[in-house]
């Protein structure tokens, strides 16, 4: 019913003489000064994107290709950020254009996580399974948290491809320093994978928590999200019984 109601509200606007960007940006225009933004379905939000790309001749056409093939728009923005849909109908211009959106969505999204108090596993689990939606390729994560487990900061360390991300562990450990955390949460993800670590897991987050150790903080978790969902790189609830040793800091 909402569906119908908008369409009737705003019908499609074909202006004689306009191109088709002009028609996108009207028709989005419309919504957004009508405080209606939030029935923008991912067609007409991908189209209204691409409409500000100068090399896009249709952007409702392109936005239709590149939605059949990936679904989501979440997912071209990762997969345009990553360099892997050049081949699509994008230019250099209008990639780096969806770049510097995804960056701006990105930190938005770390900032509304500073501040959320984990106070069980299960929203450890459901915290990163939210924020890693749609996410495409490999991705490493900084969680770091008071003694109340309270979020201090949140920072993407690095991304990768869709079968690995390599990180600068200095990088890593310099964040979590400056943020004066008692402990901290790392994840990462594997796109279209189970969750299982593998043996690079495992290594690699052995010598994080040697390193974090020598700076006083303790790695209390290790995410990994996958196909299956969140799953915990150490026993379950452990990141509860450091927060007794944490407050001694």
């Amino acid at each position: 019913m909402l569906k119908d109601n908008i369409l009737q509200k705003y019908p499609k606007i074909f202006l004689k003489g306009k191109s088709e960007m002009d028609k996108c940006r009207e028709k989005l225009n419309e919504y957004f000064l009508s405080g209606d933004s939030g029935f923008i379905n991912k067609r007409q939000l991908l189209s209204g994107i691409l409409s500000f790309s100068d090399t896009v001749d249709d952007p409702e056409a392109l936005a239709d290709s590149l939605l059949k093939k990936y679904l989501r728009v979440e997912n071209i923005l990762n997969l345009a950020a990553s360099g892997m849909i050049m081949t699509e109908g994008l230019d250099r211009n209008t990639t780096f254009l969806l770049k510097l959106i995804l960056e701006a969505s990105t930190r938005q999204m770390v900032q509304a996580g500073i501040g959320t108090v984990l106070n069980s596993p299960a929203e450890v689990c459901s915290f990163f399974e939210d924020t890693y939606k749609g996410i495409r390729e490999e991705e490493l994560r900084l969680v770091c948290l008071d003694s109340d487990l309270r979020i201090l900061d949140y920072a993407i360390i690095a991304r990768g491809d869709q079968y690995a991300v390599t990180f600068n562990k200095d990088e890593l450990l310099r964040k979590a320093k400056n943020s004066g955390c008692k402990l901290c949460i790392i994840a990462h993800n594997h796109p279209g994978a189970p969750s299982t670590p593998s043996d690079a897991d495992f290594a690699v987050t052995r010598k994080l928590r040697e390193y974090l150790d020598k700076l006083g903080i303790i790695l209390a978790e290790h995410i990994i999200i996958g196909e299956d969902g969140a799953k915990s790189m150490f026993a379950e609830n452990m990141i509860y019984n450091f927060l007794d040793k944490a407050k001694k800091f």
